[in-house]
């Protein structure tokens, strides 16, 4: 198993006895070079403090550094497999299992295992080594969600197996439900014991970071349990645990919705923003990352969809397309479309214009051109050029928070555990509508419905199996943090993957309405405003308008980023595919490590 093949490749983590992984984009952190595993190590505080700085940049990889994509904007693969971002040239899912890799990695468990373990032995004084503890359980607990929410049920390590122990190493996978109620137990005590203040806020894990990322990770579990297992019993124990890590965090007191809703993605500092639990910090030579060069700095072939735009509401709180709904102008401008909508879709796109191809160097696929994360002053200026960009990352925020509380609530009133009543809107997702720039009117519950300002929301898109309140949540979820590499991991929680199909969800792979022979006379004008009109550029410029696929075929309609290739999902897409070779590993020890369904 590839467990096994990392023990010597632990050296480089530093916890037997070799060199720390690397924090050179961890700020002011200095490597740790040299690590003692013996007892005495686990007798300083300093000693363990640094034994997980390495941990911040896996965990919390914010906009990540360098080229690397990381989970937000127009390149991240948690968005391009949704129905968030239309492409020309659609990205797939998983074909076939991978021969090796694929993120089947248990190396980083194995570190937490070791240092759990040799923690456990410390003569340290109990708070400080209760509060170790339970970051190391933290740690350990985030990685095996990921495992577990990639490929399900997993060999579960509570211990480091070595070459001296080969049954361990080769565990049996352990039903992904026993797992998380394990991890629950170790995340309650991680809840108790870490501080509440530890370090520099907003960059260390404390007591709030645990509890956050807590009800994250339960929020899922809760999802998976009712959607794909229909136990409804497990699905309780986690949405219950969700709702309670998460008000843990409200209760606190300690957090607030920002005034101002773009600045979360384009700050140059988030270190005071009050929506803040956990950000990433980028400063020049130091660490930067690409995020806002790849939104103005190339062609956007991956743009946001026109499903997506479609979920933003009017101003006044109803769904575009609901009858009583007199504030939408209909689609066939931008300015009818983009007018009396959900401030926050100003934040996400160009309200002023849509960027035809032909039209526009920074141009969109869609029409719709992506600026979540861009900040305005500097681009075309080293901070927002090349991979040099400095903007501070969100990472965990408060709204987040509120979210999972708000469907964790409402899950928990579809299965009969729990009522839902006004105060829990009302201090969940109505604080997020009232942000300063954003004040939408409040849901107000109205039996098994919603309401604003008096009128039921009967979204005509909403899904016959979700519940109006459910459906409502979760657009808001969708909204708020659209782009931010959620909505492929939420489609598959609730069993609605179908959504990023291109052939089943038209909207998914469709962009602006479009109207080719005006577009054809601006393109026309511009060059004759330039004086650069000739007859063979009005051949090439009639050739590159009709090049734009409309959907009818005809020269007025909705744009088609992508008419081949398109995208398909299969049942076997909700889990990703075991290597190949940690499969035969097993089956050389006479050991059974079963593939998921459908690979």
């Amino acid at each position: 198993m590839k467990v096994y093949k990392k023990i010597l490749t632990l050296l480089c983590a530093g916890l037997l006895g070799g060199s720390l992984v690397s924090c050179e984009d961890f700020l002011d952190r200095e490597p740790f070079d040299k690590i003692d595993n013996s007892p005495e190590f686990y007798n300083s505080e300093a000693n363990l403090r640094t034994s997980v700085n390495g941990m911040y940049t896996v965990v919390f990889t914010g906009y990540n550094s360098g080229w690397s994509r990381s989970r937000f904007g127009n390149q991240s693969g948690a968005n391009l497999l949704s129905d968030d971002l239309a492409q020309k040239t659609p990205s797939h899912f998983t074909k076939v299992a991978p021969a090796s890799g694929g993120g089947w990695d248990f190396s980083t468990v194995k570190k937490m295992n070791i240092l759990i373990e040799g923690l456990e032995g410390s003569t340290l004084p109990d708070e400080v080594k209760n509060h170790w503890m339970g970051v190391f359980l933290f740690y350990r607990a985030t990685q095996n969600f990921d495992l577990i929410q990639a490929f399900g049920d997993i060999p579960y390590y509570e211990t480091a197996p070595t070459s001296d122990n080969m049954e361990e190493l080769f565990k049996a996978q352990q039903d992904r439900a026993v797992s998380m109620k394990m991890m629950l137990e170790d995340l309650k005590f991680a809840s108790e014991h870490v501080r509440k203040n530890d370090g520099n806020p907003g960059v260390e894990v404390n007591k709030a970071v645990v509890d956050a990322m807590a009800a994250k990770m339960m929020l899922f579990e809760g999802s998976w349990q009712k959607y794909h297992k229909q136990n409804k019993e497990d699905a309780k124990i986690f949405f219950q645990a969700a709702r309670d890590f998460a008000k843990k965090v409200m209760d606190t007191g300690d957090f607030a919705i920002a005034d101002n809703y773009h600045d979360l993605f384009i700050s140059e500092d988030l270190g005071n923003n009050p929506e803040m639990i956990i950000y990433r910090s980028y400063v020049e030579g130091k660490a930067t990352h690409s995020v806002m060069s790849f939104d103005i700095e190339q062609p956007q072939e991956n743009a946001p969809s026109k499903s997506l735009i479609e979920s933003f509401r009017s101003q006044n709180g109803l769904p575009i397309h609901q009858a009583e709904n007199t504030q939408y102008q209909g689609d066939l401008t931008h300015a009818d479309e983009m007018a009396n909508r959900d401030p926050r879709l100003y934040a996400c796109i160009d309200r002023e214009e849509l960027h035809y191809r032909p039209l526009y160097s920074k141009l969109s696929d869609t029409g719709y051109f992506s600026h979540k994360f861009t900040k305005p002053e500097y681009i075309d200026t080293p901070a927002g050029q090349s991979s040099t960009n400095t903007t501070d990352s969100p990472v965990l925020r408060y709204a987040e928070v509120l979210l999972i509380y708000a469907e964790a609530v409402a899950e928990l009133n579809d299965l009969g555990a729990q009522q839902m009543t006004q105060t829990d809107l009302d201090k969940s997702v109505n604080l997020i509508r009232a942000r300063e720039g954003v004040a939408l009117p409040p849901l107000k519950l109205s039996g098994t419905d919603l309401t604003v300002n008096g009128v039921v929301i009967n979204d005509p898109d909403r899904d016959a199996d979700v519940s109006p309140i459910l459906w409502e949540i979760r657009n808001e979820r969708r909204v708020e943090l659209a782009m931010e590499g959620f909505r492929k991991d939420d489609l598959r929680r609730w069993k609605k993957l179908h959504y990023a199909d291109n052939q089943d969800n038209v909207k998914q792979n469709m962009g602006a309405y479009a109207d080719l022979d005006a577009i054809l006379q601006k393109l026309n004008d511009q060059a004759e405003a330039e004086g650069k009109l000739t007859e063979e550029l009005k051949e090439q410029n009639a050739k590159s308008v009709a090049s734009m696929k409309l959907y009818g075929g005809g020269r007025k309609g909705y744009i088609m980023p992508a008419s081949t290739n398109l995208r398909t999902v299969e049942e076997k897409h909700y889990l990703s595919p075991l290597p190949l070779d940690q499969i035969k590993l097993y089956q050389d020890r006479g050991k059974v490590l079963k593939q998921n369904p459908g690979w």
